[in-house]
């Protein structure tokens, strides 16, 4: 454990196996120290898993903007689909802040995007076959939430997206172990629906090690 202005520098000193970015409180646009940290630790290839304020923080080093909810997230019973593999996570959350869709500034849902074919939703994840994947249009999944985007790091993807309202809800490099949540699987209350994203991450641990 660190303190939350730890450089990248200070983070890879211990040579840590993995780094985990936690959630907090605020403006992710006001934590420059922590993005400078979190392209540190990307660029060094270490593993990485952030949660709530750790997802906006990777994505704005990503190159992704981030804004201000009109109606922040709060409390239980968030329901967040993986767009990877049709599952549906009834999730907690508590946040006023989110990452934007690649190539906005914020709208999750432009109506003048156009339609996303099945081998375009498909390629995000081209081992799971269309019927896993489930729907290929949900009313709330943006189609720029299906198509994958560059970075500094290698190709990225929306990971997770809010079915109430198409808000970003993760993030995951496709060529580099990192990746990210913005509801907090670790709420000791429930819903326990995104425990094993801690199992996924350790799973990460393991084959770097």
């Amino acid at each position: 454990m660190v303190p939350a202005t730890a450089t990248a520098e200070q983070i890879l000193a211990s040579s840590p196996d993995g780094v985990f970015f936690s959630n907090g409180p605020g403006d992710p646009a006001a934590a420059g120290y922590a993005v400078d940290a979190m392209r540190g630790v990307l660029g060094a290839g270490v593993p990485v898993f952030g949660i709530c304020l750790g997802s906006q923080i990777l994505a704005l080093a990503l190159g992704l903007g981030t804004y201000k909810l009109r109606y922040g997230h709060r409390g239980l019973n968030q329901p967040v689909l993986d767009l990877v593999t049709g599952r549906v996570y009834i999730t907690s959350h508590n946040h006023g802040f989110a990452a934007a869709l690649p190539g906005t500034t914020g709208v999750p849902n432009d109506p003048v995007e156009p339609h996303v074919s099945a081998e375009t939703s498909h390629a995000i994840a081209p081992g799971v076959s269309a019927e896993t994947q489930g729907p290929v249009t949900w009313a709330h999944v943006p189609p720029r939430a299906r198509r994958p985007f560059e970075t500094p790091y290698g190709p990225a993807v929306v990971s997770h997206v809010n079915l109430n309202d198409g808000v970003v809800e993760g993030l995951r490099l496709l060529e580099r172990p990192v990746f990210s949540v913005q509801y907090h699987p670790e709420a000791a209350p429930g819903p326990h629906d995104a425990a094993d994203h801690f199992d996924q991450f350790c799973a990460m641990l393991e084959r770097r090690g």
